[in-house]
Parts: structure tokens; C-alpha cells; sequence
């Protein structure tokens, strides 16, 4: 009874991890040292890598890493974990075939009772999301510029302050 309970657990386990659109994850840090207890398989979709390479040596995801965001990245978990409080990450990832990726991270560390801090959350590809808003901002760029050299004005209704406002 008790094994058909453990395997019915494991299903329902896998079976969740696989539909959410993201990867989950539990790191363990002990005594300066970073172990990755677990990966789901949505994490290739991320970064181009299978889980049990990620689970063998974490430093694998970490080479993944843009080297232009490598110490911000660093210095949130540092402060998620000094902190003990929920920890929130925006990135960039390079897949092993050049792929410029971005992802988010978030995760609650947590105190196991054993000195260790364990720290379980969820990875999510946002590349679709950050080509989206660089795509309005460069929209936005273009209308600015244009209304600029065209010499016209442009005003904006602050509902609110029921405002207008006239920009040159």
C-alpha cells in the first residue's frame, strides 16, 4: 500500500511538472557550497541543457549565464539568501548554440533544519515577453522622433487629475 502510494505521489509529480511553463527547481547551499537537488525537464527548453547535466555540476547552467549579468545575478541570490526572503531574477542565457535567451527566476529559500538553506522556485523563458517591449519602446522611439521633427504636439489626458498635459 505504501509503494503503490509513493509511485502514485511520483506520477502526480511528474505530471504537474511536465504541464507547468516553466522549469522548477530545489538548490541546496551548504557550508559555501551550491548542490542542485533537482531539475525538471523543462529547463532544456530554457537554457538548451538537459537536467541531469544541470543536477551533475551546476556550474553547467551557470557558464549559461550572459557574463554581462553574471554579477547582478550573483548579487540578488546573495541578498535573497542573507536576507531569507523571496528571491526575483530577469536575465540572460546564451544556449550552446549561440541563442541569446531570457529567463526569470523566483524562489523562496528555506532553512531545512540541518544548517543547510535550501532554495526550491520555478525558471521561466521570457524571451517572447522582453522582444515585445523592446519592440514598443523602439516604436515609441520612432513616434517621439517623428513628432519631434515634424514639430507637432501631442497631449495626454491624465484621467485621474482629470489634466491635460501638451508635449512638444
Amino acid at each position: 500500500v505504501m509503494e503503490q502510494a509513493i509511485a502514485d505521489s511520483e506520477t502526480r509529480f511528474q505530471t504537474i511538472t511536465a504541464a507547468i511553463p516553466g522549469a522548477l527547481f530545489q538548490v541546496r547551499h551548504h557550508q559555501q557550497r551550491w548542490q542542485v537537488d533537482y531539475v525538471s525537464d523543462r529547463i532544456e527548453d530554457i537554457v538548451g541543457l538537459p537536467p541531469t547535466a544541470i543536477t551533475a555540476d551546476l556550474g553547467t547552467f551557470l557558464d549559461r549565464v550572459h557574463p554581462g549579468d553574471r554579477a547582478t545575478l550573483d548579487l540578488s541570490i546573495d541578498a535573497a539568501m542573507t536576507q531569507r526572503a523571496p528571491w526575483h531574477y530577469e536575465g540572460r542565457l546564451i544556449t550552446p548554440e549561440g541563442e541569446t535567451r531570457w529567463w526569470r527566476g523566483d524562489a523562496l529559500p528555506v532553512e531545512d533544519g540541518q544548517g543547510r538553506v535550501v532554495l526550491c522556485g520555478v525558471m521561466l523563458d521570457i524571451t517572447e515577453r522582453k522582444r515585445i517591449e523592446e519592440a514598443y519602446r523602439e516604436s515609441e522611439r520612432r513616434l517621439r522622433m517623428a513628432l519631434e521633427v515634424s514639430g507637432m504636439s501631442v497631449w495626454t489626458w491624465d484621467v485621474a487629475n482629470d489634466q491635460m498635459t501638451w508635449n512638444n
